[in-house]
């Protein structure tokens, strides 16, 4: 069926499968192009606006609930904690770009009493863990 039965779900952006050149020594890689995948919807952290099989969610994490207990347990632990920031963003700002919406997202942060921006262009290693939005 072309790919219309088919869907992917990634915990990366579009621009990551949407390699244009034949390199193989080139970023990325050509997956969403090739013929198989051509119609395939898939779900990923941000979409192409020019794509209208890409859908974007949220990033994808290590919870994955099996039942409603399992949601109401995590969301009675999640309004126990005494959470610092309402909101975190983890990022780096895209060269080029000053009004896309990771810049005007990453001022925000910088201006905000609320909200804690993880700067991972310079030191990729405070990323790693959520844990920092706790503290």
């Amino acid at each position: 069926m072309n790919g219309k039965d088919h869907f992917l779900v990634g915990g990366r952006i579009t621009w990551d499968f949407r390699r244009l050149s034949n390199k193989d020594t080139d970023w990325r890689n050509k997956f969403l192009f090739l013929p198989a995948a051509k119609n395939m919807s898939t779900l990923l952290i941000e979409s192409s606006p020019w794509n209208s099989i890409d859908f974007a969610i949220p990033y994808p994490t290590y919870f994955h609930p099996s039942k409603d207990s399992d949601v109401f347990t995590w969301q009675n632990r999640m309004m126990k904690l005494d959470r610092k920031w309402l909101f975190c963003f983890a990022g780096a700002p895209r060269p080029g770009n000053p009004k896309s919406i990771r810049s005007l997202l990453i001022d925000q942060c910088k201006n905000s009493n609320s909200g804690k921006l993880l700067e991972c262009g310079n030191d990729e290693s405070k990323c790693h863990s959520a844990m920092i939005c706790w503290n």
